[in-house]
């Protein structure tokens, strides 16, 4: 065989070994791009959970709009005050504004499973993984009610914090439409009878008990804003948030 004839099969060899080389490379990486699309998918709701970074106290009610679209409910708890609840897929957003603008929000989770970050005093924390003795605030103010319908039960914990301007009440709670957890269902309960803000007689619950709420309610609004909502029709609304 001639040297001319070898050099034209190894050249042949040569072409069809890079043609394969290529071939299995643009194939890995359509697959690659294939995979991060199915991801982004499988996720949309880390968007959502975004978006909260965006509710603060003093953004316009609008701009909520824009981000969560209009709310399901929206119900005036006095002439200047208005709390407009957002049903979204893991978690309820309640924000109370005053002149088109937010003076406080309320996120409560609806699925246990579900692990919701927010920004609170100086971290970012998850509802759904924190207790009540996780968030750490020095000297909360403890409020609660077990009545005889469980929808108007609810135990929080809120601390304010700040200077001037920036000075908000931040509060981890649990509400009755958001998830249920038994060591919060029982630290509302002893709360609420024995009427005690001693942390220490509550801190064998309060290390157990898990919030399904984080909210800021701005300073000056602390004591005009309630928990729940105090509105005539709570027992309607109550359903919707929960069906």
């Amino acid at each position: 065989m001639s040297k001319k004839i070898k050099y034209l099969i190894f050249a042949l060899c040569v072409s069809v070994l890079v043609g394969v080389v290529l071939f299995f490379s643009l194939s890995n990486r359509d697959n690659s791009t294939i995979d991060e699309t199915v991801t982004a998918t499988e996720n949309p709701s880390e968007s959502v959970y975004e978006k909260l970074d965006e509710v603060y106290i003093s953004v316009s009610h609008n701009y909520i709009n824009s981000l969560f679209g209009e709310p399901k409910i929206s119900v005036n708890e006095s002439e200047n005050l208005k709390s407009n609840f957002y049903i979204l897929d893991d978690f309820v957003l309640r924000t109370v504004t005053e002149d088109d603008s937010v003076v406080a929000f309320f996120i409560t989770s609806s699925n246990e499973e579900q692990r919701i970050p927010v920004q609170s005093i100086d971290s970012k924390e998850f509802i759904g993984e924190i207790t009540f003795f996780d968030s750490e605030f020095p000297n909360p103010i403890l409020k609660s009610d077990v009545s005889g319908n469980s929808r108007y039960n609810y135990y929080a914990e809120i601390q304010g914090t700040g200077r001037y301007a920036m000075y908000n009440y931040y509060l981890f709670a649990f509400l009755p439409y958001g998830f249920m957890n038994d060591d919060s269902i029982q630290l509302s309960t002893k709360h609420s009878h024995e009427k005690t803000d001693i942390l220490e007689d509550l801190n064998p619950l309060r290390e157990t008990a898990i919030p399904n709420t984080f909210g800021v309610i701005a300073n000056g609004y602390e004591e005009m804003i309630t928990i729940l909502p105090e509105v005539d029709n709570w027992a309607d609304i109550y359903y919707l948030l929960t069906k």
